[in-house]
């Protein structure tokens, strides 16, 4: 969403229309977060799908709420942490800088998760969510690492946006 543009060089011509960049961030936010709750929904119905074909037992409506009441966190969650990639995107004039940089995130999201500081690192607090005992021991803190996470990922991109030089 935020790097192809950079790589095709249509950029110049993005930036060329009528419309505001913050429009045009909007937009591009947007359609991130209705793209992951479409797949989040997908992966539910491909879930059901396939436990019904290996012939998994019923369940109750009780387990079938409490999943999905996790799954829809747990999305949320991860929707709000990949905003600061836009930024990287943005940046890095490419997808090649945000690649690098999830898989630095995921790393440094398992060792720290090992080492017991993981409700203090907004990328592992959604993995840490979905632990049937207490919910990974989170704090509010944790949740607010994870909100203040994704507005600055909001605000450096629009920063970036307004104020970077878009020479290319």
């Amino acid at each position: 969403m935020f790097g192809r543009e950079f790589a095709d060089g249509t950029l110049k011509d993005l930036l060329a229309v009528p419309v505001s960049r913050a429009t045009i961030l909007l937009a591009k936010f947007i359609v991130v977060v209705l793209w992951s709750l479409l797949l989040m929904v997908l992966l539910v119905l491909a879930s059901l799908l396939l436990g019904a074909a290996i012939g998994l037992s019923q369940g109750t409506a009780e387990v079938f709420w409490h999943g999905t009441a996790t799954l829809a966190v747990v999305a949320c969650l991860v929707i709000v942490t990949v905003f600061p990639f836009a930024f990287f995107a943005s940046v890095g004039r490419g997808y090649l800088l945000p690649m690098g940089v999830v898989l630095l995130v995921l790393v440094i999201g398992n060792v720290v998760a090992i080492a017991g500081w993981g409700p203090y690192f907004t990328w592992a607090v959604p993995a840490l969510y979905t632990e049937p005992n207490g919910k990974g021991n989170l704090e509010a803190a944790s949740y607010l690492l994870v909100l203040f996470t994704g507005l600055a990922g909001l605000t450096g991109t629009y920063l970036w946006w307004r104020f970077a030089d878009q020479n290319r």
